[in-house]
């Protein structure tokens, strides 16, 4: 099935076309799901929060924008709830696409193996054995190294709080899989049937970058920034060619409108990345279409017979065969 594109204003009399893939949806169910997990749930206190709310403390803290001095503490950076906004958006733009780059990146620094920042690799430290007498926990041995989770079957002697199965290890990087990890990294098949954030960033960005993009413009303001791309001048070239734009022995201003709102600039891909770093544009740029009134054709077609060398200063009326000199107000007719 063909999705329907939508239309999205990027600036003023500038659209884009896009097929949204929601990729908001699969973050607002990451999140739900993820805020469904209160601090009781994950044997964690209560004052910290559900599940989202410390992956957010805990991402906000040790993500930094790059050439900010604002850490996350101070609650000016809130990296998810930027994150969230971005992809709740019908279209995101270069800078956008940055954002989520930038967030994956450290994602996997988070992911190495050997990183404190992974959340299999939480370090505590508690006793290597521990006997109960007389309803007393008396610990033996001394003190190692657990990793992932505390809660434990040491801390369940202690509090009385249940052991967490399968959140901890005594080995970094084990077959532990604590909550924290399981949200930014899950795929989905453990105790808490989560798939991570990472894997949602991950397909939305691969999703942003090959989403197919046409490109609407219905003002000239920004027309300037393409009026020199050689395809313009050649898709110009082609249209003064056409003889059904004629009225008699003149280009018509408005069949020539209805024509390039119809007929696509069709891009190369040269001219595809000239256009989206133009407008700062993500995705596959595939096609322009000029909406614009006859008045802003002519003025469109004035504008690139004296920038762009492949607009000629003449041309062979295809209606008459007769040379026409390029004085634009006196050849096009409304």
């Amino acid at each position: 099935m063909v999705r329907k594109k939508e239309r999205i204003e990027i600036v003023p009399g500038v659209f884009v076309e896009v097929v949204n893939r929601g990729f908001g949806k699969s973050f607002k169910k990451w999140k739900n799901k993820c805020a469904s997990f209160s601090g009781e749930a994950l044997g964690t206190k209560e004052e910290k929060g559900n599940l989202y709310e410390q992956i957010s403390q805990h991402v906000n803290s040790q993500v930094r924008r790059a050439n900010s001095s604002n850490s996350g503490e101070d609650g000016a950076f809130k990296v998810l709830e930027e994150v969230g906004k971005i992809l709740e958006k019908g279209y995101q733009d270069e800078k956008e696409l940055e954002v989520l780059e930038s967030l994956l990146d450290a994602l996997d620094e988070f992911k190495s193996p050997s990183s404190t920042l992974n959340p299999k690799n939480t370090l505590f430290r508690e006793p290597k054995s521990f006997r109960v007498v007389r309803g007393k926990v008396v610990p033996k041995g001394k003190k190692v190294s657990v990793y992932g989770h505390y809660r434990t079957p040491y801390f369940e002697a202690k509090t009385g709080k249940a052991a967490k199965e399968g959140f901890s290890s005594r080995r970094p990087n084990g077959n532990q899989d604590p909550p924290y990890h399981q949200a930014i990294f899950g795929d989905g098949g453990g105790s808490l049937r989560l798939t991570g954030l990472y894997f949602i960033l991950e397909k939305a960005i691969e999703d942003i970058e090959e989403n197919e993009v046409d490109l609407v413009i219905n003002n000239l303001t920004l027309v300037n920034k393409l009026v020199k791309l050689d395809q313009l001048g050649q898709y110009l070239n082609r249209a003064l060619k056409t003889a059904s734009l004629y009225t008699e022995e003149e280009l018509s201003s408005k069949k020539l409108a209805q024509y390039l709102a119809t007929t696509p600039l069709k891009l190369n891909p040269k001219t595809s990345e000239d256009v989206k770093r133009i407008f700062s544009l993500t995705g596959e740029v595939d096609e322009i279409f000029f909406e614009l009134t006859p008045k802003n054709t002519r003025e469109l077609l004035r504008r690139a017979a004296t920038r762009n060398t492949k607009v000629p200063e003449k041309f062979v009326n295809p209606t008459t065969q007769e040379e026409v000199v390029l004085k634009w107000d006196d050849v096009l007719r409304v």
